[in-house]
């Protein structure tokens, strides 16, 4: 449905890339799905642009999330990939943040990441049952430690599977990786990570 970047690359504030469709129906058709009642998506976007104006940049953010969702850290010194917005004197020192929207056949999702270059200080995932946001899984950066918390209400994840997960979810890594190396099924989640890994497509560059 869209996504936000903000101070990552060139991208110093906010900025939203979205495909959600306006109400011209042109081509309904052909463009156009409608993926649950009242939400039309387009089938694909143009960007266009002067050179040096972003648009290898917009690339570079779904190469370095679909990267960073899967990749599991050689040691936890290894930085995460996240560059900041340089040309500016207060954000180098700020973390870059991603909102991700996006439909699994007819559920809205809601993915949020901040981090900066050494670690992931929030991280949290939301899916829509109804008009307001059940959390699936919050990540915060507390006391030098990832603290992690499942929502028991919705995800049935064992004590000792969260213990695992959350001893090999590394600052440097996404939970969806930490989560990837231990035996145990969350079908909400894995649903998400499921989505992310088979609708986005590595850029072909020139």
């Amino acid at each position: 449905q869209e996504l936000k970047i903000k101070n990552f690359l060139s991208f110093k504030d906010e900025v939203t890339f979205s495909f959600e469709a306006t109400k011209d129906k042109t081509f309904e058709d052909y463009q156009v799905v409608e993926v649950t009642k009242g939400v039309r998506l387009l089938r694909f976007a143009l960007v266009y642009g002067a050179n040096a104006s972003g648009k290898s940049n917009l690339l570079n953010v779904f190469d370095f999330l679909s990267s960073f969702w899967f990749s599991k850290a050689a040691n936890v010194d290894e930085p995460t990939g996240a560059i900041p917005f340089k040309l500016d004197k207060v954000t180098p020192n700020q973390p870059s943040r991603f909102e991700l929207k996006f439909y699994v056949e007819s559920t809205r999702y809601l993915y949020i990441l901040e981090l900066d270059s050494k670690r992931v200080y929030s991280e949290k995932l939301y899916y829509y049952k109804s008009s307001q946001p059940t959390m699936l899984f919050t990540r915060e950066w507390q006391d030098n430690q990832s603290v992690i918390a499942f929502n028991p209400a919705v995800t049935k994840v064992s004590k000792v599977a969260q213990e695992e997960i959350s001893l090999k979810c590394l600052a440097n890594i996404s939970l969806f990786a930490a989560r990837n190396q231990v035996n145990v099924a969350i079908p909400e989640i894995d649903a998400a990570a499921n989505w992310m890994k088979s609708h986005i497509m590595p850029a072909i560059h020139p």
